[in-house]
């Protein structure tokens, strides 16, 4: 038995934003475009979380516990992906992991000026990153199960394509904007 996610679980956090954008003085001094922009982030928020935590094992059939699975050291996990993994399966994780992290860096900018520095994406997407990790760890030590691994190969991989996006903003900053 496991939790799904549903793209419902976005309706009422988009309402709340319609909401707040409506009715109050923050939200009239924003332009269309603007309230656009966010309810897009908010959507690939949601997008993170549905591929980062779901589904949510709710009992332990099929699989036992083993802590053996998460990986402490940096660059290891990476290193036996690219030397024993099927090319297709290095290739899909790792561009994975990067471009999960990609419009993080890409949109913060354009909601806010302030987040157009690369030491806040790189402090923002490194909290948001491991916050991920260690979430996917506790709900796999409460379940005890092998629901998710924590790897940092993850939150480092997440930080460069968060990195990546911020400079692509730059790039295209001075070309559009």
């Amino acid at each position: 038995m496991e939790i799904q996610f549903s793209p419902f679980f976005a309706l009422p956090i988009l309402i709340l934003y319609l909401i707040i954008a409506l009715l109050t003085p923050w939200g009239k001094r924003h332009s269309i475009e603007r309230h656009f922009l966010h309810m897009a982030f908010i959507l690939y928020l949601m997008a993170v979380i549905a591929l980062t935590f779901f589904p949510i094992p709710l009992d332990r059939s099929g699989s036992s516990y083993n802590i053996s699975r998460n990986s402490w050291i940096p660059f290891q996990s990476t290193w036996i992906l690219l030397r024993y993994a099927k090319p297709m399966v290095a290739f899909t994780q790792i561009i994975g992991n990067l471009s999960l992290f990609l419009p993080f860096g890409l949109m913060l900018p354009l909601l806010h000026p302030k987040w157009n520095r690369l030491l806040r994406i790189f402090l923002l997407s490194f909290g948001v990153a491991f916050s991920i990790e260690l979430l996917q760890f506790a709900v796999t030590l409460f379940a005890q199960t092998n629901y998710r691994s924590f790897d940092v190969d993850d939150i480092g991989m997440n930080v460069i394509g968060a990195l990546i996006g911020a400079l692509l903003y730059r790039g295209i900053r001075k070309r559009v904007i």
